[in-house]
């Protein structure tokens, strides 16, 4: 299974000709590679948090060492 990832930043999703070249792409690849899954994001509807400190100190620490906090982070 091939996994792709669609990330899109308009505030104008319905009036973007980016999004609709993106929307393009992906209907292209979904009818030429059956089986791939398209994961979407548009972070600009929907932006990912920002980095804290918290989130700083959990990458710099092992897996197996990190707090509920950290895991959270």
């Amino acid at each position: 299974m091939q996994n792709i990832l669609y990330v899109s930043s308009s505030l104008r999703p319905q009036e973007s000709h980016s999004q609709a070249l993106g929307r393009y792409f992906c209907d292209k690849l979904s009818a030429r590679f059956t089986n791939a899954k398209i994961e979407r994001r548009d972070v600009g509807i929907a932006p990912p948090p920002h980095p804290n400190a918290t989130y700083a100190v959990a990458n710099h620490t092992p897996p197996e060492q990190r707090t509920q906090d950290l895991k959270d982070a």
